[in-house]
C-alpha cells in the first residue's frame, strides 16, 4: 500500500493490542451511531470491554491490517476482521440481547437491524467460510490518503489467502457505508 511511500501496511500482532484500542476508542467509537445505544446498555464499559473484546477477537484470526507511517512508526489506520462459518439455521437472534435494551429504553432497531441482516447468511454462504469486517477506522491526520481504500485491497487478499468465499461489513456510520459503497460492498 505505501501512501507517498510514507504508509506501510501488516498484520496485527498482540503487541499491537494497546495501538488498536487507542485507535477504536478514539477515532471509531466517537463516529460508530450504534455506541450511544451501546452505552445505554453497557454504561461505561463501550469502550473499554466491549470494544476490547472484539478486538482481541478479531487480532487473534490473524486477519486485521494495520497501516502505519513508515518514518515514525505511528498507527494511520486499522481494520478489524474475523473470519466465520455460518451454519444453515444460526440467526443472530438473541432474547436477553434484546431484552436488555428494552429494559433500559432503548429501541431494539439496531438489534433487529443486525438480526435481519445475517438471519439467512448461513443459507447464503452454504456453510462456507465468511470473511467479516468488523471495524476499520484511520486517525484524522492520515485522512484523504487512500488509506481505508487501501487496507480493504489489502483484507481482501487476506482473506483469499485463509480460504474464504465471502466476505462481507456491516455498517451504520454513514461515512463507512460511502466508503464501503464506494469499494464495492
Amino acid at each position: 500500500m505505501p501512501v507517498d511511500g510514507r504508509i506501510g501496511c501488516r498484520k496485527l500482532v498482540a503487541a499491537d493490542k494497546d495501538d488498536v484500542e487507542e485507535m477504536v476508542t478514539k477515532y471509531f467509537c466517537p463516529n460508530e451511531p450504534l455506541r450511544s445505544a451501546l452505552e445505554v446498555v453497557y454504561p461505561g464499559k463501550v469502550d473499554t470491554e466491549f470494544v476490547r473484546k472484539h478486538a482481541e477477537e478479531c487480532m487473534s484470526c490473524n486477519s486485521s491490517l494495520m497501516a502505519y507511517n513508515i518514518q515514525t512508526g505511528e498507527t494511520a489506520g486499522i481494520i478489524l476482521c474475523e473470519v466465520l462459518r455460518y451454519k444453515d439455521d444460526q440467526t443472530m437472534d438473541d432474547e436477553k440481547w434484546k431484552a436488555k435494551f428494552r429494559n433500559r429504553g432503548v429501541t431494539t432497531i439496531n438489534a433487529k437491524l443486525f438480526e435481519t441482516l445475517n438471519k439467512n447468511l448461513g443459507k447464503v454462504t452454504e456453510g462456507k467460510m465468511c470473511f467479516r469486517i468488523y471495524l476499520a477506522t484511520v486517525n484524522p491526520s492520515y485522512g484523504r490518503l487512500g488509506i481505508m481504500s487501501g487496507l480493504v485491497e489489502r483484507i481482501e487478499l487476506v482473506a483469499k489467502d485463509l480460504g474464504c468465499d465471502f466476505i462481507f461489513m456491516e455498517s451504520t456510520s454513514l461515512y463507512t457505508q460511502r466508503i464501503a459503497s464506494k469499494l464495492g460492498y
